[in-house]
């Protein structure tokens, strides 16, 4: 539907706006629009047999090491270190090659600000 041509339905603001010396309301026609979301986006970096199995701690410690090598510029081995440490189940003596899946796609995730 065409926006309404009417100041008095179009709200103080915008009359406001439209009432502006060289200021136009904008013709936007309707679209549809669809958000979502997800914990964890990197499940395509990972091959097939990776998803399905898992992998060790030394795959993972590779793996982060080349993460913080592409994503950071500074302080590469306090990055690397600290997201180890924060994404090692240190409850668990042996790690599950499935859960050391888990924690290293959580890893991906994270931004220098949560650092």
């Amino acid at each position: 539907a065409p926006p309404p041509t009417d100041s008095s339905r179009l709200g103080a603001g915008a009359a406001a706006v439209a009432a502006a010396a060289g200021h136009e309301l904008a013709d936007f026609p309707h679209r549809e629009l669809l958000f979502g979301l997800t914990t964890t986006e990197s499940y395509l970096e990972f091959n097939a047999q990776d998803l399905e199995f898992g992998f060790n701690e030394s795959r993972r410690d590779r793996i982060l090491r080349t993460f913080v090598r592409n994503a950071y510029y500074y302080h590469l081995n306090e990055i690397y270190s600290t997201l180890k440490n924060e994404y090692t189940d240190w409850d668990k003596p042996v790690q599950n090659p499935l859960s050391v899946r888990d924690a290293t796609l959580e890893t991906s995730g994270v931004s220098a600000e949560d650092l």
